[in-house]
């Protein structure tokens, strides 16, 4: 799942990517939405007095793979009388992927 964030510019990295289209005070498109930046693109929008800019943001894969084995011990503590049947292995799959799309 990608996310948004606002940043100034003066925070921007190489690397990071678009999330939305980056325009000047005439409307003008000055980088598209999904442009990834580099130095120069972003010595470009400093020269054109860009303050700020949304970018995606990139789940982190470490903290995703925490995340899912902390979930997952839960659900073995939760599911621990159910058993291993088909049924109780789909909903603590469903589980699984719901509490993990919520971020719980």
């Amino acid at each position: 799942m990608t996310t948004h964030r606002h940043i100034a510019l003066h925070e921007a990295t190489v690397g990071m990517r678009l999330a939305v289209d980056v325009v000047d005070a005439n409307g003008q498109i000055l980088l598209h939405a999904g442009v990834e930046l580099d130095e120069t693109r972003i010595r470009s929008l400093s020269r054109r007095e860009v303050a700020a800019l949304i970018i995606e943001r990139q789940p982190d894969a470490v903290a995703n793979q925490a995340a899912r084995e902390r979930v997952e011990r839960q659900l073995i503590k939760l599911f621990r009388h159910a058993g291993q049947g088909f049924e109780t292995n789909e909903l603590r799959q469903a589980v699984l992927e719901f509490r993990l799309e919520r971020g719980t």
